[in-house]
């Protein structure tokens, strides 16, 4: 068999938010290819932690305006998909208003199964 693995076209894998930024102190790492992100890393300490479990509210979905249109998750990707928008960095990790923001951009979601993000952790927390 002639198989070969495909090309990576690192262009198309891009580094966003400012991770150490102390008003934004989460990374993710997104592909072009998916739409999605690939990993995320947070910087997490017991004050931002006690500051995140202080902030209240949600922040409003939003596409990823530095990323070009054509690699770039819309909300239109979402309605209607049977999916759930998922946070790779968690919104309750967030320390105040400008990450919990950034954290709901679509460059932070990833299509989650409703029954799996919703169902399950019912049975689990109230059984």
């Amino acid at each position: 068999m002639d198989s070969y693995p495909p090309d990576v076209v690192y262009s198309i894998y891009r580094s966003y938010c400012n991770c150490g930024n102390n008003s934004v102190p989460f990374a993710v790492m997104y592909s072009g290819i998916s739409r999605t992100p690939l990993w995320s890393a947070e910087h997490l300490t017991r004050e931002s932690i006690l500051d995140a479990k202080d902030l209240k509210g949600r922040a409003a979905f939003h596409p990823e305006g530095e990323l070009p249109s054509n690699e770039r998750a819309e909300l239109s990707d979402y309605a209607r998909s049977g999916f759930d928008r998922g946070h790779m960095a968690p919104s309750a990790d967030m320390p105040n208003r400008s990450a919990r923001q950034q954290c709901f951009s679509l460059a932070n979601m990833i299509p989650q199964n409703h029954k799996l993000n919703t169902i399950v952790w019912e049975v689990f927390l109230y059984s």
